[in-house]
């Protein structure tokens, strides 16, 4: 049912035809949008939306990072605070929420804040959890005035991530 009703979303908001990644070594799949290129990178992929226009200068994206804490083990709580100090340490950086979020059939975290990356203001919406000794991290990025236009879509291709096994 639930994947009939993330197939209407994506149908709905335009997305087009669904691609699956598959991440064989960290077990995980999730779905992004046939239009959007998908770049990866040692540690982490991403999912970048296609420019608006000739003058657009900033693709909206979903990434997906696994961080490895085997040498400084945290829970969910230590992670979350951690990553609030990291925010809140950021000049020009603020957090808008932080509320309890099912990742992956796992308890997690969604963090929505923005950002100032070189002078650039951005706001996010980061997923995360923990499973076993690895954190997973989603974010999905866009500049502040373009935020409303992408969020569904960034929305449910986090929303698609699942655990293998």
């Amino acid at each position: 049912m639930s994947k009939l009703l993330l197939l209407v979303l994506f149908a709905a908001l335009g997305a087009g035809t669904l691609l699956t990644y598959t991440n064989a070594e960290k077990h995980y799949t999730i779905k992004y949008p046939s239009e959007w290129t998908k770049s990866e990178q040692k540690g982490y992929v991403a999912f970048l939306s296609p420019l608006d226009s000739a003058s657009d200068d900033f693709r909206e994206n979903v990434n997906v990072m696994v961080q490895d804490l085997s040498a400084n083990p945290v829970d969910l709580d230590q992670y979350t605070s951690i990553t609030k100090s990291q925010i809140e340490g950021m000049e020009g950086s603020s957090i808008i929420s932080i509320k309890d979020k099912m990742v992956g059939g796992l308890k997690g975290k969604e963090v929505n804040y923005n950002l100032k990356y070189n002078g650039r203001l951005l706001r996010l919406k980061a997923y995360y959890t923990i499973k076993g000794k690895e954190a997973y991290l989603l974010t999905f990025t866009a500049l502040p005035e373009s935020y409303s236009r992408y969020e569904l879509v960034g929305k449910d291709v986090m929303d698609s991530f699942v655990f293998d096994r």
